[in-house]
């Protein structure tokens, strides 16, 4: 499909529109909508042929196979959720906190994903913010502040400025301080490359 192929098929994207991608939220092409109004017709209407959990389920499996090959992993390391914003908060709640645990962010995070960390400080979680510069992050005060880290989360593409942040790298200053690592790369599939294995982040 070529660029202008897609544009054709986005509505608000009509005559004379003018899109830039800001990374908050972008319009959808008509076939994601169709996809997902079919899905919802084949729950609600085809649990006589079989039953909805199975419709679902089957359509879970099929969705995780061909993220999995889009991004690099594998379909079991799939895990589909309401929105990013749910997945960082169900990886807060699923981590068994500690008084003094550290949790180190960029300032360049979206804020709905800002606010599980916030809500870990009245646990007694440290939450340390690495300040950036235009988007951009200095890896010695990274490497600095997630030095005692148990998480580290951060984005791949930024949502104020569009940057591209140097994953691996990051990953690695992390791994090497033991700490776990969570990407939020909801900005980067259909814009970059993405291979998730190379950047080895949790």
């Amino acid at each position: 499909m070529t660029p202008r192929e897609l544009r054709a098929d986005i509505p608000a994207l009509g005559e004379g529109t003018a899109y830039l991608n800001y990374g908050a939220h972008g319009p959808s092409p008509e076939y994601v909508v169709e996809a997902a109004g079919e899905f919802i017709a084949d729950h609600e209407y085809g649990a006589a042929e079989t039953d909805p959990y199975s419709h679902a389920f089957g359509t879970y499996d099929a969705v995780r196979e061909r993220i999995a090959a889009f991004v690099g992993a594998e379909p079991a390391e799939i895990a589909l959720t309401e929105s990013t914003t749910d997945g960082i908060g169900r990886i807060a709640a699923a981590i068994d906190w500690e008084p003094g645990d550290v949790v180190v962010r960029t300032d360049l995070e979206h804020p709905a994903g800002v606010l599980p960390w916030k809500q870990l400080e009245s646990a007694g979680v440290e939450v340390r913010v690495v300040e950036t510069d235009a988007g951009r992050v200095d890896t010695d005060a990274f490497a600095e502040a997630v030095a005692d880290a148990r998480l580290v989360c951060f984005s791949a593409i930024t949502w104020t400025h569009g940057t591209r942040l140097p994953v691996a790298e990051l990953v690695d200053i992390a791994n090497d301080a033991g700490a776990f690592t969570l990407v939020d790369a909801v900005q980067s599939p259909g814009q970059v490359d993405v291979d998730v294995n190379r950047w080895g982040a949790d």
